[in-house]
């Protein structure tokens, strides 16, 4: 994240705190020219992606490559190793940015059937690029194969049900259960590492003793906020709040579901008299 926050303070890159799609006319343009001089006009297709919103997709602001990027970076006195960082970082969002402005290559994919003690699977692999597109700047993977050919060798072992999660799956887990805003998806998780809950190992993440013990004490005490629905529904009420100028239903439907009980219910009269305090003291 300091890697991308430098890149974009120094200008070659948008803003980076979002998860937005949309390309706007101008980001257009910018991959038009990278795109026509280095592999030809009929090759840009223009595409917006998505509808305006708050903010565009990360994308870079200059047509240039990870070599002028080095160049820029090296006049204004960066070292060497900050620069490598850069430039890995900024060549991911040039392929990703510009690829997604080419042209579609035709790739020949191949099916292949696999049988194993019974069991019989297919999967289709790309083979064969039949004519280039965006695999020019990004490139793709093609496996060779060999028609009505066997395995020469087989190796089996046992994996886990469930595999941990990356954290790219943890931030595209929080956006498919809408908790969470993109300028926080990297806070939650480095908290979460800072704190030792979680540990890396080879790119996966791993609940230690500590963040397991946690886990249950605060579901123990606390099971109506230790929730996927009490965070997203306080999250709904939040941007309610915002959009409208009439928050108090919000706020007194808030109050009563945080300090309410089955057996102890939140008066409310206490909601509505807690709001009222809260506005003498904004307006003083």
């Amino acid at each position: 994240m300091a890697t991308l926050q430098k890149l974009f303070e120094l200008g070659f890159i948008t803003y980076h705190r979002t998860d937005s799609i949309h390309i706007s006319s101008q980001g257009q343009f910018v991959a038009r020219e990278f795109i026509i001089q280095r592999y030809g006009e009929n090759l840009f297709v223009p595409r917006q992606w998505a509808p305006p919103g708050t903010h565009e997709a990360i994308r870079i602001t200059k047509p240039i490559d990870e070599e002028e990027l080095r160049f820029l970076l090296a006049n204004r006195g960066i070292s060497s190793r900050e620069q490598n960082q850069m430039a890995r970082v900024y060549r991911l969002i040039l392929q990703r940015f510009i690829a997604s402005q080419m042209k579609a290559a035709q790739v020949k994919h191949v099916k292949l059937r696999f049988s194993f003690n019974g069991i019989t699977f297919e999967e289709s692999y790309p083979a064969e690029i039949l004519e280039p597109g965006f695999t020019l700047i990004s490139p793709i993977r093609l496996y060779a194969y060999k028609p009505d050919g066997e395995l020469e060798r087989l190796q089996t072992r046992k994996v886990p049900k469930y595999f941990p999660y990356t954290e790219a799956e943890v931030v595209n887990e929080m956006k498919e259960q809408k908790i969470g805003r993109p300028s926080t998806y990297a806070i939650v998780l480095e908290t979460l590492k800072i704190r030792r809950y979680v540990i890396l190992i080879r790119n996966f993440l791993y609940a230690t003793t500590l963040g397991k013990k946690v886990f249950s004490l605060l579901s123990q005490a606390f099971p109506q906020f230790v929730s996927v629905n009490f965070t997203r529904e306080l999250e709904e009420k939040i941007d309610q709040v915002e959009q409208k100028g009439d928050y108090r239903p919000e706020i007194q439907h808030l109050f009563i579901k945080l300090f309410s009980s089955p057996d102890h219910p939140a008066p409310l009269d206490q909601a509505t008299e807690a709001i009222q305090r809260n506005s003498e003291q904004l307006r003083s």
